[in-house]
């Protein structure tokens, strides 16, 4: 059986010429070499349609070339995400191998996968770490995460508006915190456009409803249109019975 694998997956001097790699001014980072070679090794394990998808030899090594080349040109041998693609891949069972791109996406870990809380879980407990600081039921990285989504959202904002105003700022800044986060840096975050839409409305409300009231000047010609608007007589009074006790 080694045999007949080895035979299936050659190294990477049979490669010349297959994929451009003639024409391919960087080396091969031998490193992403050997794991991908391991990972066809795996994908010939699990994957059932390997033999039929790869009966032409030549095909499986115009294949394997471009991975060489793909994971030589992303620098991707960090083993910890390539072992969380190898076990995301193990559960998907694919009957054939997954392409470049979504074996590297398997590669790219979640929040769940780092234990992470969601966005939505985070605002939660948002609340309960501006009062109390660290919380000991979390992580430290968890907690890093809280505290720099926070302050790139300003405490005092957070702590001095409704929901519905505080909410999407951190939303927007803890996706943006995890992100960082997982590339390796958390930075500072630059401040999102606020959205006026509402106030904006409601200065053309008013804009329009100024229109019908430029003529009038001074307290003569403004008080009939107030008693108009307060539905009361031209002499200031008003036509509501008055309750007898």
């Amino acid at each position: 059986m080694e045999k007949h694998i080895s035979k299936l997956i050659p190294n990477a001097d049979s490669l010349t010429g297959l994929g451009g790699f003639d024409d391919e001014p960087q080396p091969l980072n031998q490193k992403a070499v050997e794991i991908v070679n391991k990972i066809f090794v795996f994908f010939y394990g699990t994957c059932r349609g390997f033999e039929k998808q790869f009966q032409d030899p030549n095909k499986l090594k115009i294949e394997k070339a471009q991975w060489f080349r793909a994971f030589t040109d992303e620098n991707f041998t960090d083993m910890r995400r390539i072992n969380l693609g190898i076990k995301k891949c193990r559960l998907e069972s694919p009957i054939n191998t997954p392409t470049i791109g979504q074996f590297m996406a398997w590669c790219t870990p979640t929040p769940g996968d780092l234990g992470l809380l969601s966005k939505e879980q985070a605002f939660n407990r948002s609340a309960e770490f501006i009062r109390d600081g660290n919380l000991k039921d979390l992580s430290d990285e968890q907690n890093m995460l809280l505290e720099h989504s926070i302050r790139e959202s300003d405490r005092y904002f957070m702590r001095n508006n409704p929901m519905t105003k505080t909410q999407p700022v951190f939303y927007r800044n803890y996706e943006i915190a995890l992100r960082d986060f997982m590339t390796g840096k958390l930075q500072p975050i630059p401040k999102g456009l606020e959205d006026k839409h509402e106030e904006t409305q409601e200065l053309q409300k008013q804009q329009e409803i100024k229109k019908d009231f430029d003529n009038l000047k001074g307290y003569e010609q403004c008080m009939p249109e107030i008693r108009k608007m307060l539905e009361m007589n031209a002499d200031g009074t008003t036509n509501t019975p008055v309750k007898r006790r």
